[in-house]
């Protein structure tokens, strides 16, 4: 919150201005945003050359940043702000898109479950592992995960018909939001063992 907030607000989200195909001087200027803040603070994070307190705040950054680029919403094509100007109801109170994907499928997927966070998190570890993920062999992963998430917005069923949400939507998207939280933490996972490698020294 605060100054830092304000300064660090477009690192959370990229809008793309021509499909779902990066360019930076376009989609990113100035790199104020998603993608080139995952840049920074993984290449601040891998430095062993500057003072740790730095390097702590670099990790704080990463791991919400790259979960962030694994939200679809977070890099989408639509030119509202991730769906935040996308207004919605759910179960009569007001709301947005963004909101319902940040916050509460997850909260609707541990009330049904009778899960809290951490059990819930142990359940999607305990599955089988994912499909080969074509993003690990990349040298720009933060922008084929933002180009990932571009295309989900662009081509599902993110956006409703209606601007009326219940549970029949929250319920449609949980495997894949599982999906999303599953890959965010094995790329999360893969960034901070490259960055953190003690070969690299």
């Amino acid at each position: 919150g605060g100054q830092a907030g304000r300064r660090t607000r477009r690192w959370h989200y990229v809008d793309f201005h021509g499909g779902c195909d990066y360019a930076p001087g376009r989609d990113c200027p100035d790199g104020d945003c998603l993608v080139a803040a995952i840049d920074r603070e993984f290449a601040a994070l891998a430095d062993r050359r500057r003072p740790d307190a730095e390097r702590e705040v670099a990790l704080k950054y990463l791991v919400h940043l790259a979960a962030d680029a694994q939200q679809p919403l977070h890099a989408s094509p639509k030119g509202d702000k991730g769906g935040l100007e996308f207004q919605v109801t759910l179960h009569g109170k007001g709301d947005n898109l963004h909101i319902v994907w940040d916050v509460r499928i997850l909260e609707r997927a541990l009330a049904s479950s009778g899960m809290d966070e951490a059990a819930y998190a142990r359940a999607l570890l305990a599955q089988a592992p994912s499909a080969k993920d074509a993003t690990r062999a990349s040298d720009r992963p933060a922008v084929d995960w933002a180009q990932e998430s571009c295309r989900l917005v662009r081509d599902g069923d993110l956006y409703p018909a209606s601007h009326e949400l219940g549970d029949d939507y929250l319920d449609a998207h949980r495997a894949q939001l599982d999906e999303r939280l599953r890959l965010a933490g094995a790329r999360l996972a893969d960034m901070l063992n490259l960055s953190l490698d003690p070969r690299e020294d």
